[in-house]
């Protein structure tokens, strides 16, 4: 009897963690966006403890914070630091990211989103 309770247990332990999972990772599926544009202007709060971005045809894609990793994120490519994305305004980037509003992205949240510099 013990054993069917604790077998049962984990069955249900195991079937919502799985459940939570697979809701989480659509979520944000259903809030990635790719886009490309032009680099107009950035942000390197970041190196204090604020935010770093690049902003793409109007869209802010938060790049870091404050240099805290907080689960899974993305990468920016194309240049070598966040520090020379300077020489790259008006250079196009492609951007797949999690949509946070309409102006607003970030990379935070998967591993798989980005911000590639041409």
């Amino acid at each position: 009897m013990r054993r069917a309770i604790i077998l049962i247990l984990i069955v249900i332990f195991a079937a919502t963690a799985l459940s939570t999972y697979i809701s989480r990772d659509q979520s944000t599926i259903a809030k990635s966006k790719k886009f490309s544009g032009t680099i107009t202007a950035y942000q390197t709060d970041c190196f204090f403890d604020g935010i770093c971005s690049i902003t793409v045809d109007g869209k802010v894609v938060v790049i870091a914070a404050g240099f805290r990793a907080v689960g899974e994120q993305g990468k920016l490519t194309g240049v070598e630091s966040m520090g020379d994305v300077e020489t790259k305004i008006g250079s196009t980037a492609e951007v797949y990211a999690e949509k946070v509003d309409e102006t607003n992205y970030t990379l935070y949240g998967s591993n798989e989103y980005y911000v590639n510099i041409k």
